[in-house]
């Protein structure tokens, strides 16, 4: 199975810190199901998937929950 791999830019709407997320799915439309994944590769943030499309953040410099 191919997975596809890129970078993301985040911002904390309510203190403005920045990161980026890492997000792997998979790589071919055809398939049922992204299967994405992310993780945190620079900031203060806490990511995690709540759903296949949506991710929950948290900034842990001011304890903001945000959704990409």
């Amino acid at each position: 199975m191919s997975r596809e791999r890129y970078n993301v830019e985040i911002e904390c709407p309510e203190c403005g810190q920045t990161g980026t997320l890492r997000v792997s799915e998979n790589d071919y439309p055809f398939m049922r199901k992204l299967d994405r994944d992310v993780c945190v590769t620079q900031g203060d943030f806490e990511a995690k998937m709540l759903n296949e499309n949506d991710a929950e953040i948290v900034c842990k410099a001011c304890g903001k929950v945000f959704k990409w």
